[in-house]
């Protein structure tokens, strides 16, 4: 799959959730949100599509009645059921929220056969994409990225705050979609803190929003460059401490470019203790990632913190 150019639709990876019994979904090529952290920039395909552009000026992946043709010509067919929004970009850019797109593309997949859409975003949707959603509940799995803000911030400055993402997420949730939060990626020794957690779940629990997906960042080479390129040495050599350094891992079995280095052992199975005890003395519903936790690292007591099947926020 990595040799392929970028593609509007893709089966999914191999090794990832549900056993890739869905589609990926890329409307747009790049992501305004520019994270730093963000896997997708660093992957072959992705640089391919964006060619001499900017990766934070994201663009249609064909024109815009082209791309809306397309996409409704290729829904028709019947035979795509699970539709993920998105593995490379974030649907709810500010540009395309700001001249229709977005709402326009939502338009189209809701009226197609498609059966459900998972929408994972760092994004706010505008009030048509979240009246388009709330009309058809039980097509949407929404998933808001959100976690505590720390001292170091990874995200992108066009990411919007917190709380507007949390407030979009609870007014979907009243409307009878199901609404997951992302704890994801949780920087260790910047975000994990008790009293840090304390407030931030404190928050969740304000809106009404109980159900939390977390995981962990993981790193390679080429974002630790990145890293260090924007924000300079002694935050991120502070940020690496924590990082068993060479005992890397690939994630995905088919695609070689999903070979990262996770936090050492002990001081990950020690975070994930603290973040799954306060969700679970909070009341939550909640899953650790089974796709980004594996290894010595990831073993921790299932009783107090569940992996995901693949199934928690479909």
């Amino acid at each position: 799959m990595a040799d392929e150019p970028l593609a509007l639709f893709a089966p999914g990876a191999l090794g990832t959730c549900w056993h890739g019994r869905y589609h990926y979904f890329e409307p747009w090529v790049g992501c305004d949100h520019d994270c730093l952290y963000c896997y997708a920039r660093f992957r072959r395909v992705v640089q391919d599509a964006v060619g001499s552009r900017e990766f934070a000026a994201a663009r249609p992946f064909l024109p815009p009645d082209d791309l809306l043709a397309q996409i409704r010509s290729r829904l028709a067919a019947g035979d795509i059921r699970i539709l993920k929004l998105s593995r490379y970009t974030d649907f709810f850019l500010p540009r395309f929220l700001a001249d229709g797109l977005a709402a326009r593309v939502l338009q189209v997949i809701l009226a197609s056969p498609v059966e459900r859409i998972i929408v994972t975003t760092k994004g706010v949707p505008d009030r048509a994409c979240l009246d388009l959603m709330a009309a058809s509940p039980r097509k949407v799995s929404y998933n808001v990225v959100a976690k505590p803000e720390g001292r170091l911030r990874l995200e992108g400055p066009a990411v919007p705050p917190v709380a507007d993402r949390l407030q979009a997420a609870a007014w979907l949730q009243g409307q009878g979609i199901q609404v997951t939060v992302h704890l994801d990626p949780l920087l260790v020794g910047v975000e994990d803190g008790e009293a840090d957690l304390r407030r931030f779940l404190g928050d969740l629990g304000a809106a009404g929003l109980r159900r939390v997906m977390f995981s962990y960042l993981l790193v390679n080479p080429a974002m630790i460059a990145a890293f260090r390129a924007r924000l300079g040495d002694t935050e991120i050599d502070r940020l690496l401490k924590v990082f068993d350094i060479g005992a890397d891992r690939q994630y995905l079995p088919a695609e070689a470019e999903t070979v990262y280095f996770s936090v050492e052992p002990s001081q990950r199975r020690a975070s994930t203790e603290r973040v799954a005890r306060l969700l679970h003395d909070g009341g939550f519903a909640f899953v650790l990632c089974s796709l980004k936790n594996r290894g010595p690292e990831a073993e921790v007591d299932r009783r107090l913190c569940p992996l995901c099947d693949g199934t928690f926020y479909a």
